[in-house]
Parts: C-alpha cells; structure tokens; sequence
C-alpha cells in the first residue's frame, strides 16, 4: 500500500456533521464501509478539482469494483464571513447530484494540512482510516497512477476484463 503523504496526526476519518450547499447533513458515518475519495480545496484549488475527479473515474472505469466507492467534495470556505455564507453557497452548483461538503470552520483542512491552491485528494479505506493523501494542481500521470493503484487494491478488481483492455 501507498504511504500516507500528508499531515494528519491521526489517520482516522475525523468525525464530522457539516452541511453542503442544499443544507443536507453529512457525517462521518455516511460513508464508512465505503473506499472514500476525498477532494478538497480552496477557492483557488477548486479549478483542479473536476479534472482529477473525471481523471480518477476514467483510471478505475473496467478496472475496479466501484459498488462502493464514493467520492465526496470538500469546500474549505473558513474565512468567510457570516454575512457572505448565503451569497457563496448559492454560487455552488444548484445540480443535486453536485453536492459539496461546506466546510466553513476548515476542519478537515486543518486535519489533514491541506495545501492552499491545490486539490488535496485523500483516500480513506472502508475502515475509515487514511491510505493514501497527495495535493496536486493539474494532472500529473505518475501521481494519478499511484492513485488508481490504491484504489484498485482497496476496491478490488473489477470482473469486467473487457473494459479494462
């Protein structure tokens, strides 16, 4: 398995109830059980967020047994001020099936060092328990290889050969 690359103390799911930008509740429990992808980022990092989210879906697409991986998008809005949350949480995507996690008070940036201008990817196992983190800007192949890789070997192989030629 991959070393952990980043800078969290515990490599525990922190726990967490923080609402998205249609003011649902998420938690830490929500997805244990689940291989999770986590993508978070500042306002500045956000840029790089969808294109390592497609890139990612595209590596393990025929590859890997994606029944329970989840990915989830983490926005690092601390600093905001309360009289601005309702204007920036309506310039989030209004599609449902969009949903980022608000985080106003930073907490999992602050958990896991997340790097300022840069997608911070972490990768928790269905332990609930950080395998893989890295923080990068564009795509670099050698980091989404190692990437697929963890995921492959947390989700397991996908039975599909044909998709995987």
């Amino acid at each position: 398995m991959s070393s952990v690359v980043g800078q969290a103390a515990d490599p525990a799911l922190i726990d967490f109830e923080i609402k998205d930008q249609f003011e649902h509740k998420h938690r830490a429990d929500d997805w244990r059980g689940d291989v999770l992808l986590l993508i978070g980022s500042d306002q500045n990092g956000s840029q790089f967020d969808a294109v390592w989210a497609q890139a990612v879906r595209d590596s393990i697409k025929g590859l890997a047994d994606i029944n329970s991986f989840r990915m989830v998008h983490v926005a690092d809005v601390r600093g905001v001020p309360f009289f601005l949350k309702g204007v920036v949480r309506r310039k989030f995507p209004k599609d449902t099936a969009n949903s980022i996690i608000l985080d106003w008070k930073g907490k999992f940036a602050t958990a896991y060092g997340f790097e300022e201008d840069k997608a911070n990817i972490l990768v928790f196992d269905r332990r609930a328990i950080l395998q893989h983190q890295l923080a990068v800007a564009g795509i670099d192949s050698e980091k989404l290889r190692e990437l697929t890789d963890v995921l492959i070997t947390l989700l397991g192989r996908s039975g599909n050969k044909e998709d995987s030629e």
